[in-house]
């Protein structure tokens, strides 16, 4: 999910929608169970899905956890199904995405398709391009898949991201890097991340990246908050 959202449909894909699975999406021509976000339809797919993105999140049991722009909850519903006992708090800028509803929805659907009941604790939180909306020194980790790249006021957003987490705490980001400053993607015509930019960035803001790992040509990076 995305900070600034193109609303998903079956014939058109978001930013986030497409990269989460780091793979050139097939037509999805099914019922979809929810609204916005790609649809797994499988347990072998959910499976594979962890193994490829969602395991570089680092998350831990215990954790308290902000993802930003997480649209209705699904990247986080399915790493729920892996690792548990996480507080969870979902911020999203788009009422239409992120609401009690299709939440429920997401959480619902993929419970079933795993057969299985996720041990986690889940908030909802609206926030603006300008105010992710939450509370100071609280998260463990803080999440950015696939958002970074849609940030309008990215310093403004990241000094808050810094603010919100405990000491030392972590930052993680997903992206696709450009090789060449001023590339688009051609998905959502976004400005693509340079990465030498991009890290002078994060540390002009207190980050200092502790980790990095590819898969499919989408980065994962891992910052600690410093000072």
């Amino acid at each position: 999910m995305k900070y600034i959202f193109l609303l998903l449909s079956i014939s058109i894909f978001s930013c986030k929608a497409i990269a989460q699975k780091n793979i050139k999406p097939p037509k999805q021509v099914r019922d979809r169970p929810y609204k916005c976000g790609w649809v797994v339809y499988d347990t072998a797919e959910l499976r594979k899905n962890f193994e490829a993105n969602l395991k570089y999140w680092n998350a831990k049991k215990g954790e308290t956890i902000a993802s930003i722009g997480a649209q209705n909850g699904n990247l986080e519903i399915r790493f729920a199904l892996e690792v548990d006992s996480i507080n969870w708090t979902l911020q999203d800028i788009d009422s239409s995405c992120l609401n009690k509803i299709e939440f429920e929805k997401v959480k619902t659907y993929y419970e079933k398709l795993a057969n299985k009941k996720i041990n986690s604790n889940f908030k909802l939180v609206l926030g603006t391009e300008t105010s992710i909306n939450l509370p100071t020194l609280t998260y463990d980790r803080v999440l950015l898949i696939n958002v970074y790249h849609e940030l309008t006021k990215k310093k403004d957003i990241l000094t808050q991201i810094h603010a919100c987490l405990k000491a030392n705490g972590k930052l993680i980001v997903m992206e696709k890097m450009a090789k060449r400053k001023g590339k688009k993607r051609k998905d959502c015509h976004h400005v693509m991340p340079f990465e030498q930019d991009f890290l002078i960035e994060l540390e002009s803001l207190k980050f200092k990246m502790i980790g990095k790992k590819e898969s499919d040509n989408v980065s994962f990076y891992e910052f600690e908050k410093v000072g």
